[in-house]
C-alpha cells in the first residue's frame, strides 16, 4: 500500500505540481539547464549506454520472473526471510 501511496504521490507530483517544459516533455527533472551541450558526441554516446544497458536490465528481469514462473524455486529462499 505505501509502494502504491509512493508511485501515486510522484505521479501527482510531477504531473500538477512541478510538469515538466512544453519543449522537453521527457524533462521532468530540469537537467536540461545542467547540462552543457545535449548535441556533443559524448554525451549522445553516454544518453545511448544509458538506454543499452536499461534495455539489459529489462531483460534479465523478464528472465528471472520467467525462471520463477516456469520452476517456481528462484524466490524459493526468499519467502523463508518474510517475516509477515
Amino acid at each position: 500500500m505505501q509502494v502504491f501511496f509512493t508511485l501515486m504521490l510522484l505521479e501527482w507530483m510531477f504531473t500538477f505540481v512541478t510538469p515538466p517544459p512544453k519543449d522537453k516533455p521527457w524533462d521532468t527533472f530540469g537537467m536540461s539547464e545542467i547540462v552543457y551541450d545535449e548535441d556533443k558526441p559524448s554525451y549522445k554516446r553516454l544518453q545511448l549506454q544509458e538506454i543499452n544497458n536499461g534495455r539489459l536490465a529489462m531483460i534479465g528481469i523478464i528472465g528471472l520472473i520467467a525462471g520463477e514462473v516456469v520452476t517456481g524455486e528462484y524466490f524459493a529462499g526468499v519467502r523463508n526471510l518474510c517475516i509477515l
